[in-house]
């Protein structure tokens, strides 16, 4: 596990691609289910009852598993996509881990308000920008395109997957 962190922590900075990861199913679904049990945690956070969390971390689930197997699938590269889901998924827990605590201590403070919720309020937004560059680091990769193209995939993704939950999830005042 040491070995896999220290690759996740490579790939996050830029040092390596997902085809440098172990091609390895269980590191895969451990990291995978890292995430998810992350996302709960996070939900559980933000006041989402038990009940409701099932389906969103659903959606979740199949925004990390299906998006990486069907473009590479069209891409011809389906060789490529437990690596790739091992990067995905390795940079969502690194990225929770990260995030999480920072939401936690700005949830219900106004960050125009308090400084340091401003601040940290700041530093979630600089993560996020930064988990979208990684992403993007990782399409380019695995898809074989320009890193400007895996940046662009990066963010339709995470916004389709936003604007998804919202309009699924969050009733309409």
């Amino acid at each position: 596990m040491p070995a896999l962190a220290a690759r996740v922590r490579d790939l996050c900075l830029f040092r390596i691609g997902p085809q440098d990861l172990p091609y390895s199913l269980p590191d895969a679904r451990l990291l995978s289910v890292l995430l998810m049990l992350l996302a709960g945690v996070g939900l559980a956070g933000h006041g989402v009852a038990v009940v409701d969390m099932l389906p969103r971390l659903l959606l979740a689930l199949v925004f990390l598993l299906l998006p990486a197997w069907l473009l590479l699938r069209l891409r011809g590269r389906p060789e490529r996509y437990v690596q790739t889901l091992t990067a995905i998924a390795g940079v969502g827990v690194l990225y929770n881990l990260l995030v999480l605590p920072l939401a936690m201590l700005v949830q219900g403070a106004d960050p125009r308000s308090s400084p340091v919720a401003g601040l940290l309020a700041w530093l979630v937004i600089a993560l996020t920008f930064w988990r979208i560059a990684v992403s993007g680091h990782i399409w380019r990769h695995a898809l074989d395109i320009p890193f400007a193209f895996g940046a662009l995939l990066a963010s339709v993704l995470f916004m389709a997957q936003i604007l998804l939950v919202r309009w699924l999830f969050v009733p309409v005042a």
